[in-house]
């Protein structure tokens, strides 16, 4: 989730996420992670091309698979995966580049949990609810500065035309 500080990101990365999504599944060892190819600055190691890859609508990802405890390759460690699950497909992690949520979806007893933890910025969403900035009740987008242009480093009126929800 850009913009918010680590510790609210419910990213595999973080220790005390992994564990609770560990609890979850009974594949914690095998589990598959993606990791959207686009990014510029992750420098891929020798043979990425060789990994497997997985295509979505408008992206496609390297695959890769380990223990969801497991160590982070090092040219994977700055980034949190865009997909992560395990092999029982217990539940499913989904952090889209261009929205500032991640989605997990599993069952009643992870979604209660992840509702429960304190400090965890979590809100339970339907198929038709919008993850557009203008949707976001909590984190609203705030007003721009008058006479922000495109183009001019800020996010201007155009912003949220761009990004309104449908």
């Amino acid at each position: 989730m850009p913009g918010l500080p680590d510790e609210r990101r419910v990213a595999p990365q973080r220790g005390d996420h992994r564990r609770r999504l560990a609890r979850h599944t009974g594949t914690a060892d095998a589990c598959w992670f993606g990791l959207w190819e686009g990014y510029g600055a992750v420098d891929l190691p020798l043979g990425a091309a060789a990994l497997p890859h997985v295509e979505l609508p408008g992206r496609e990802y390297l695959l890769f698979s380990g223990a969801l405890d497991g160590a982070w390759p090092p040219w994977f460690a700055d980034r949190s995966p865009n997909l992560c699950w395990p092999a029982d497909r217990a539940w499913c992690l989904a952090s889209e580049i261009d929205f500032d949520s991640t989605l997990v979806g599993g069952s009643t007893a992870l979604v209660g949990e992840l509702l429960r933890t304190p400090g965890l910025e979590v809100a339970a969403v339907g198929p038709d609810d919008s993850l557009a900035v203008d949707a976001d009740r909590v984190n609203p987008v705030p007003e721009p500065d008058p006479g922000t242009a495109p183009g001019g480093g800020r996010r201007g009126p155009w912003w949220r035309r761009s990004w309104r929800s449908r």
